[in-house]
């Protein structure tokens, strides 16, 4: 919750510091999105592991997910960008649903890690960006034992996923601009068990810092 109340605080603080319509104007309609791209996203959201049919009831893994995300590329026509990525989101003690039960997995981290490619569409002299991006991603499950303080990992197969993000941006020098957006991350994965195997479905909805060399 804090980590909530935090990254909201941030954007309310940028787009107060960058809403002056002089500023943003003119920064805008100076320049356009061409040549080498790279942006970072770190964000914030509210996510779902889905873990179906694990003997007979699905398994819910619920938890407030920080991810961060680097894109690299360039612009194919004016404004129109292609890029690489990597990226993925982590829950930290997130609660485990199964069965009717629910429990935290104190001490336990689940993680979504994904690489990619993807497209980017900037609105000029807005500076409003839409992205989408195809991907493989994986699940990581990291235990700890608390009485032998061992730590023991378990990963699943990959599967496809999916990244859209939809944001503003404010130049603050020639090369750098920053804003917040929107994002949807959404995979599917194989957890291959010793008594069969187990599709995974995630979800992450969320908001995220956006900072842009371009």
């Amino acid at each position: 919750m804090k980590q909530i109340k935090f990254l909201l605080l941030a954007v309310l603080i940028s787009l107060v510091s960058y809403s002056n319509p002089s500023f943003s104007q003119a920064k805008n309609q100076a320049r356009q999105h061409e040549g080498f791209f790279m942006r970072f996203l770190l964000g914030v959201g509210q996510g779902k592991v889905v873990i179906e049919d694990v003997e007979g009831s699905d398994m819910e893994i619920t938890g407030t997910p920080i991810g961060a995300r680097i894109q690299i590329g360039g612009s194919i026509s004016e404004n129109l960008i292609v890029f690489g990525e990597i990226g993925g989101a982590n829950f930290s003690e997130p609660t485990v649903t199964w069965k009717g039960n629910e429990s935290t997995m104190t001490g336990n981290d689940v993680s979504i890690n994904d690489y990619g490619v993807g497209i980017s569409y900037y609105i000029m002299p807005s500076n409003i960006f839409l992205s989408g991006s195809l991907s493989l991603s994986k699940d990581r499950i990291k235990t700890k034992n608390n009485e032998s303080e061992t730590q023991t990992e378990a990963t699943t197969e990959s599967g496809l996923g999916f990244y859209l993000s939809a944001g503003k941006e404010w130049w603050v020098s020639d090369k750098w601009a920053l804003g917040c957006a929107i994002f949807a991350q959404i995979s599917n994965a194989t957890d291959k068990g010793p008594t069969g195997e187990y599709p995974v479905k995630n979800t992450v909805f969320g908001i995220a810092f956006s900072a842009t060399l371009d």
